[in-house]
């Protein structure tokens, strides 16, 4: 995380997942979505999250156990046209798990393809990244363009 930040800077915000419910789950936790400064610790946000977290379900305890999965935001939303969109997902030790870059297109009805992704390999038969192989695309053009 910190060598992310010597590179990016700190992110403008974070979120994490919502955790798993049981079926019938009636008052399902909101997740984690905080904006972030350049004070920001973000380890004991996160971990203030899960400390104070009153789980509503079974599932959502156990999840919420196993939970230190972020996401750093790197993108300002905004009404232009088209504008770069970055987040880099950390696991649970805040380490790089992968980035999805994305360049916004067209206004309130465009899309927004993808121009980078990295992540690493999963190891299905235990469900652990396998930190020996790595997937990574990029469109060169549309990259350099958004993140000059």
């Amino acid at each position: 995380m910190n060598q992310v930040f010597d590179v990016l800077g700190k992110p403008y915000s974070i979120s994490g997942l919502r955790g798993v419910h049981d079926m019938g789950c009636r008052n399902p936790n909101p997740g984690l979505n905080l904006d972030i400064n350049e004070g920001s610790d973000i380890r004991k946000l996160v971990n203030d999250f899960i400390s104070n977290q009153k789980f509503c379900c079974d599932g959502n305890k156990r999840d919420l156990e196993e939970f230190n999965f972020i996401t750093l935001v790197y993108t300002r939303r905004g009404f232009l046209v088209s504008y770069p969109m970055l987040w880099v997902h950390l696991d649970q030790s805040y380490k790089v798990d992968n980035i999805f870059a994305k360049e916004y297109e067209g206004g309130p009805l465009g899309n927004d393809p993808g121009i980078y992704f990295f992540g690493f390999a999963m190891d299905s038969a235990y469900i652990t990244r396998d930190y020996t192989k790595t997937y990574r695309w990029m469109n060169k053009e549309k990259f350099y363009r958004c993140f000059q």
